[in-house]
């Protein structure tokens, strides 16, 4: 049985490195795609571990365009569009061009010296491994330099906006994913009838008036109890007054009077139980149900998210935002609770992730799709990329401070026992 500590940790680390790794895969997918150059996809955080593997790439000098394969040739470190070279290469049997060697010519006259200038290069994607194991990062060419051939930053405004809104459309995709999956393997739900008593709190009224773990609570003064809800309500309709259960205990059956508390400590109900239904049945839907269940599910939820964002926005309702410290409490708990309870953390946290990273503030994805916006209604004058990068770092600057000021009233929740969903 994991400790909170530990499954805290390994929940957190699931849950972020699902979140991340497809959020990137959106944005690498989308990148591939549209022809921009992706220069890494990084499992974990640097330094680097290792290089899993290296996609293919490609070289063209004399208009020619000759595939790099890592696994036949090693190419120098240095190596770009513009230089001139030397190379050879192979051709198979399906008339396809391989390099098979190449060095750079550093000379003042390359071409009377018999080298050849590339005009294009894509070294292939890198898939590597890093020290830190969870998340992850897609590293693309020239994310801010428009000059570089194949960069992000040298296509049309349009495909830049797809590229960087792809990541987010795929966390919903994520969510759509889980919640049908959540469908389709099913889980317990209670069914009307006795509550069973799951956990009972040292030194609480329910120890005291002798209650056990799997004691069924069959009515309290009098009034037949159906549900956990209706226990609880009307226990805190009783709160400070005697009350008296009846009891099923195997074959036994029994009454104990307790007075549940108005303030019970940090944790703990006013009688001090733990509970839950006492008969379950098992709900689950075929595939061709599960599939629309999810996605309705998660159109709802976005709906219902985005509404909350803007009501904090207009001063509406209370801001309410946890941090990672929070995230990983939860994560805990939905670990030791079991896989249906992960995968709905997992789809909830996918969908906000969505909808805050879409948030036009500098250093979001959101931030840069405004700019999109504005080159685009500027009829495709960009705004100058020093500029723009400037404005980004500072957004990422004041949203790392506004992270460390959650994560410190997280740690204070934490500490003082707080629950992890505020009452």
């Amino acid at each position: 049985m994991l400790t909170s500590f530990t499954a805290s940790i390994v929940g957190f680390l699931i849950v972020f490195s699902i979140l991340v790794l497809f959020h990137e895969t959106g944005h690498f997918v989308a990148a591939k795609l549209n022809g921009v150059t992706v220069e890494e996809f990084a499992f974990g955080y640097p330094p680097r571990l290792l290089t899993l593997w290296r996609g293919k790439g490609f070289l063209v000098v004399d208009r020619r365009k000759l595939i790099i394969d890592h696994r036949r040739l090693r190419l120098p470190d240095n190596l770009r569009a513009g230089m001139w070279v030397k190379y050879e290469y192979e051709t198979d049997d399906a008339g396809h061009h391989y390099l098979t060697h190449v060095e750079i010519v550093d000379s003042d006259n390359p071409a009377a010296a018999g080298a050849s200038y590339v005009e294009e290069f894509e070294a292939g994607t890198r898939y590597s491994l890093n020290v830190v194991p969870f998340g992850g990062y897609v590293k693309m060419l020239g994310e801010e330099d428009p000059s570089a051939p194949g960069s992000l930053a040298s296509k049309r405004w349009l495909v830049r906006f797809g590229v960087l809104a792809a990541g987010s459309l795929m966390n919903l995709v994520l969510a759509v994913l889980l919640f049908s999956t959540i469908y389709l393997i099913g889980w317990d739900e209670g069914l009307p009838g006795p509550v069973q008593i799951r956990d009972v709190a040292p030194n609480s009224p329910a120890e005291q008036a002798g209650l056990e773990v799997g004691d069924l609570v069959l009515s309290i003064d009098g009034m037949p109890v159906q549900s956990s809800l209706e226990l609880v309500e009307q226990t805190q309709a009783r709160v400070g007054m005697p009350v008296t259960l009846y009891v099923q205990r195997g074959e036994e059956h029994f009454s104990v009077r307790l007075v549940p508390r108005a303030n019970p400590p940090q944790g703990e109900g006013a009688m001090g139980v733990q509970i839950s239904p006492s008969r379950f049945k098992r709900v689950s839907y075929p595939l061709w149900q599960a599939i629309p269940l999810g996605l309705q599910t998660t159109v709802a939820m976005l709906l219902a998210i985005g509404q909350g964002v803007v009501w904090m926005i207009r001063g509406l309702i209370a801001p309410d935002v946890s941090g990672p410290i929070t995230i990983a409490r939860a994560a805990g708990e939905a670990v030791r609770s079991g896989v249906v309870d992960v995968l709905y953390l997992t789809a909830f946290l996918s969908v906000n992730l969505c909808i805050l990273n879409l948030i036009p503030f500098p250093g979001l994805d959101g931030g840069r799709l405004l700019f999109l916006v504005i080159e685009a209604l500027r009829g495709g004058r960009r705004i100058a990329p020093e500029r723009e990068g400037l404005v980004h770092f500072i957004g990422i600057v004041i949203l790392l401070g506004f992270m460390l000021l959650v994560s410190y009233y997280d740690i204070v929740r934490w500490i003082t026992g707080q629950p992890i969903i505020p009452q």
